[in-house]
């Protein structure tokens, strides 16, 4: 996946390619991509996980906590790697 905007930079900057794998178990700490049913996609920090919804920090300071209701999330995958 290719970011797309300097939006969450320092972290990613435009143009950085990023891996992620849906296949590789998310825990609390790695950093996610969590595309909603809607279409939005969300990158940030696994904080907590529970069968009712996804809790993400922003990893820039800009972004706050959010929380997602899992009924929303149309998949989650985990940051395997980036190149910066």
């Amino acid at each position: 996946m290719e970011i797309g905007s300097d939006d969450l930079a320092p972290v990613y900057r435009d143009g950085d390619v990023i891996v992620i794998s849906p296949d590789a178990g998310a825990r609390r700490g790695d950093r996610i991509v969590l595309r909603r049913r809607d279409g939005d996609m969300n990158i940030g920090t696994l904080r907590r996980q529970s069968a009712q919804s996804v809790e993400l920090a922003g990893i820039v300071s800009a972004d706050g906590d959010r929380t997602v209701a899992v009924a929303d999330i149309a998949w989650l995958a985990r940051i395997v790697w980036s190149s910066q």
